[in-house]
């Protein structure tokens, strides 16, 4: 369902009800002139921006969750990875090949994730694949795991201050109260 305010067609939502504007404005402007007034730019960034933000990173991290703590518990097939490219921006790591001690998988152009001492390309270190699409884990350990888990942590607390500053804020810029709970 739509309606109009102002001039703004906007989309509402029966969960959020009147905080239904943040999926049908596209713009600060549209949702300042919702509010009733100038939405400063700090504003704009934690109650739109940063949770965006935050969504689009517990996608993409969750899915890396499970074989990153796979390898923290050390299960996943144990291989060899063979180095072959060294990739530098900021920090460097190693692409190459692995192979698992059976040689029933071999995964070519995979990345190996941090722990792992390396030197120069053609150098074998032991692995282990626990699932992840791009990344093999030293076999010995991985700090991956911190990583993940924070990104993680960070993007749902976001979220879960966004939620109660969603479900409590009202039409003209004010801030409401929930409805009491109960008959």
């Amino acid at each position: 369902m739509a309606s109009a305010v102002r001039g703004v067609t906007l989309l509402r939502f029966p969960l959020f009800s009147e905080a239904g504007v943040i999926a049908g404005c596209l713009s600060r402007v549209s949702i300042a002139r919702y509010c009733g007034g100038e939405m400063r730019d700090g504003a704009w960034f934690l109650k739109v921006v940063a949770p965006l933000i935050a969504v689009f990173i517990l996608f993409y991290t969750v899915q890396d969750l499970r074989p990153a703590y796979a390898a923290l518990f050390r299960t996943g097939e144990v291989g060899t990875f063979t180095a072959r490219d060294r990739e530098c921006d900021k920090t460097c790591t190693w692409r190459g090949d692995y192979v698992s001690e059976d040689g029933a998988t071999v995964r070519r152009n995979v990345q190996l994730a941090s722990g792992a001492h390396i030197d120069d390309a053609g150098d074998r270190v032991k692995a282990r694949d626990t699932g992840n699409r791009v990344v093999v884990y030293p076999a010995a350990w991985s700090w991956d795991w911190l990583l993940v888990t924070t990104f993680v942590v960070v993007s749902v607390v976001i979220l879960y201050w966004w939620a109660r500053w969603a479900l409590r804020w009202r039409p003209g810029g004010r801030e409401g109260t929930l409805p009491p709970a109960g008959p």
